[in-house]
């Protein structure tokens, strides 16, 4: 059996938060030093490997059904961004960089490589904890729409 559309988005989003760099209005942007990208969201904070993004997924909208036998869905996937705060370091100014990776990276291509038809930035919640350091963690829903045949959810139409 196939892997569903929504692993496939889920490895395709992983792939691009893992690149390099990407290009967005023509300019190339780095991906912050030292940042891991993985797909556990239960690891403990405090012994993840940080900087890091952990990939995962929400609650998703009932699929819209048309005519032509196909299914448009949406794929809700979190982006949970971890990292620890420096002393005298804001909460946010330490998660702030890894947000804008994430953005940058899920929307420099918003079909991810023809998976998707279009992505969606959501909301970020922010928190700050206290586990012997200081940790900073702020997750960024993003909704992806993408079609499959609406009776199969590992087949585009």
């Amino acid at each position: 059996m196939a892997d569903s559309m929504r692993l496939q988005i889920a490895d395709a989003a992983k792939a691009v938060l893992e690149s390099a760099s990407v290009t967005v209005n023509s300019v190339a942007r780095t991906k912050p030093v030292g940042l891991s990208v993985h797909r556990f969201p239960n690891r403990p904070l405090d012994s993840d490997d940080l900087p890091a993004i952990v990939v995962f997924f929400l609650e998703s909208p009932q699929p819209r059904y048309e005519a032509a036998d196909t299914a448009d869905r949406v794929l809700r996937l979190v982006c949970e961004h971890r990292t620890t705060v420096a002393a005298g370091t804001p909460p946010d100014d330490a998660v702030d960089p890894l947000i804008n990776w994430a953005v940058l990276a899920l929307l420099s291509d918003e079909t991810l490589g023809g998976l998707a038809s279009k992505i969606d930035e959501g909301p970020t919640m922010w928190e700050s904890v206290e586990a012997g350091q200081r940790f900073s963690r702020a997750r960024t829903v993003f909704d992806i729409t993408h079609v499959t045949l609406r009776n199969d959810p590992e087949a585009q139409p």
